[in-house]
């Protein structure tokens, strides 16, 4: 973990694209991973307070001491290794397994000083394992190589993998057609390892897993699994740390035990007087009380857990100009008529701080929610996790409740989501993942948010790489929520240019809702795009495409998953009705 480049990186980019365990590519022609957070400060030392950031809330759910910003240049430089090892020599084509680049060693390039270059190519595990391509084992097979070989890599003229040669001293040689292909016999028939450089060399896990061939720079090599929070006012936060201190407290559940009946059920009166007593919310007791009780209390459960603070903290009007979040209601009379039958509320939130922390990040396959295991860690030891904290606007538009109950429970509604649910569940089960459900309401307000950013892009003075979504829903709630969020959130401390609050002001609102649904009734991809049963991640997406309603990476917080337009738009024919068929006068194919 030696190598500190001094490439200038953001600090926003060490979270993502450029985290701990992605590999980064500099012009002098070396390639460097990111080292483990473990590497970024001395664990001796306490840690500046400039660098911390206050999230407590965040902190709770990724059960970590802190957060910090990663350091600047006047705190040091981000430590990184080495990968892969195997580089190779332009000029004399010889390979050889080293720390990092430098001069070839062979007589030929001694005295022209010629670097190498690292491979092109990786190993890569299912389980986030990653390592270089043994490539002895390619070019010799099991029989292995003899004592003293030497492999070159020569590319020749064709553009293609069968194009490049891997010979060796002994004779043997092999080109690297084939070494993506997935057919029995065919590829990488390395075994995996359970090789985790970013954590050093003694840190690999057991696992025995066939590995498949990626280059280094390919979009599947790294996810970055990030959390976020939006900051709510210290009264609403301090609520969820004296909740989560009276469920972890053993005095508590003393005394709920010796209330509860012979059928362990949690006594509701006797929870809400200690609440009252507590002076905390007594229904946010009693779910949390229940959630223990029933070993929900996990990650998962604990992240949606973030969205009713801010909710309530933004349909609450919080804050103030001063403040990190500041939210006003626009009146709603002041909106064409049809606004107020689809959405009960319209909130213009001129200034909101969101945290941003690298919890892990996954290989060949982004992360997922039901497959927590392959997530790895971006710390081995350390208490903390590196994150920015970036401030910006943005708008909330609250559903119209029963509107939205009515038309989810048709027919029409919970067969599409069914249907998503099942092409997800089947690679699920396939890949030993848990099974999910997928609410309509959800696939709606979702695909909605990527209509509407998709085109308030063209107008606000950001594109659509700086708008991001938060969807708030849950209608089965005691206090239900069913709210589509579009922000911006920049590295800027002053705020942002406020041309997101304009989209949602009278006038401005009403031209972007009908545009996006304009631009949502067709897509050039169209038949193909809006008669799949299935399409996307996992078959996750309807319909819905790149052409259509699919967003940046950094913009969508599902992964470009859960989609179709249908649910928001209808078909052409009129058969099946969305959401907004009413604004519209043509549907969409099916």
């Amino acid at each position: 973990m030696a190598n500190r480049p001094k490439r200038p990186l953001r600090r926003a980019g060490l979270i993502s694209p450029f985290g701990v365990g992605a590999i980064v590519d500099y012009a002098d022609g070396r390639s460097l991973m990111t080292a483990s957070v473990d590497h970024w400060f001395d664990l001796k030392k306490p840690c500046p307070p400039e660098l911390r950031i206050k999230e407590e809330r965040l902190c709770k759910v990724l059960r970590i001491a802190e957060i910090r910003f990663p350091p600047d240049f006047s705190a040091g430089q981000i430590p990184a290794t080495s990968f892969p090892k195997w580089h190779h020599c332009p000029k004399c084509y010889l390979m050889r397994n080293q720390n990092s680049a430098s001069e070839c060693s062979s007589e030929q390039c001694r005295k022209v000083k010629t670097k190498t270059l690292p491979m092109r190519f990786v190993a890569v595990c299912a389980n986030g394992h990653i390592s270089d391509i043994d490539w002895m084992l390619w070019v010799h097979g099991e029989e292995g190589p003899k004592e003293g070989c030497q492999l070159r890599y020569r590319a020749g003229r064709s553009a293609s993998l069968a194009g490049i040669n891997i010979s060796c001293s002994c004779g043997k040689k092999r080109t690297l057609g084939g070494l993506f292909s997935n057919s029995d016999g065919g590829g990488l028939q390395q075994r995996c390892s359970g090789n985790r450089p970013w954590l050093g060399p003694t840190a690999n896990e057991s696992c025995d897993e066939l590995m498949h061939a990626a280059q280094k720079g390919a979009s599947n090599v790294y996810f970055a699994d990030t959390k976020s929070a939006i900051y709510v006012p210290n009264w609403m936060a301090d609520q969820s740390s004296k909740i989560a201190a009276i469920i972890d407290s053993e005095d508590f559940w003393n005394l709920v035990e010796s209330t509860m009946d012979d059928d362990d059920v949690l006594n509701s009166r006797f929870i809400t007087r200690y609440a009252k007593t507590q002076a905390v919310d007594p229904i946010a007791l009693l779910k949390a009380a229940e959630a223990r009780q029933k070993g929900d209390v996990d990650e998962d459960h604990q992240e949606e857990d973030l969205k009713p603070a801010e909710y309530a903290a933004i349909t609450s009007c919080m804050g103030s100009p001063e403040e990190e979040l500041y939210v006003k209601r626009a009146d709603l009379t002041k909106y064409e008529s049809w606004v107020s039958e689809f959405f009960s509320d319209v909130f213009l939130i001129p200034k909101l701080r969101e945290t941003r922390v690298l919890r892990g990040f996954t290989l060949v396959q982004p992360p997922l929610a039901s497959d927590r295991d392959r997530i790895q860690p971006v710390a081995h030891r350390a208490r903390w996790l590196p994150g920015i904290k970036v401030t910006g606007e943005g708008f909330l538009l609250v559903f119209n409740f029963e509107k939205l109950r009515t038309y989810c429970d048709l027919s029409l509604c919970k067969q599409r989501a069914e249907r998503i649910a099942e092409n997800v569940n089947t690679v699920n089960a396939q890949r030993g993942r848990e099974l999910i459900d997928v609410r309509p309401e959800e696939v709606l307000l979702h695909t909605f948010a990527h209509l509407m950013i998709r085109a308030i892009s063209h107008e606000c003075g950001y594109g659509s790489s700086a708008l991001r979504e938060r969807i708030y829903i849950d209608l089965e709630a005691d206090d239900p929520m069913a709210g589509v969020m579009i922000y911006t959130a920049s590295g800027d401390s002053e705020g942002s240019l406020g041309g997101i609050v304009r989209q949602a002001e009278p006038r401005n609102l009403e031209r972007s809702i009908r545009y996006s649904l304009s631009e949502g009734q067709w897509c050039s991809s169209d038949p193909v795009c809006s008669e799949t049963i299935g399409q996307g991640s996992d078959g996750a997406n309807l319909a819905a495409c790149h052409s259509c309603a699919l967003l940046p990476e950094t913009s969508c917080e599902y992964g470009n998953r859960l989609l179709d337009r249908v649910l928001v738009l209808g078909d052409a024919a009129g058969e099946k009705a969305g959401y907004f068929s009413e604004l519209t006068r043509d549907g969409l194919t099916l």
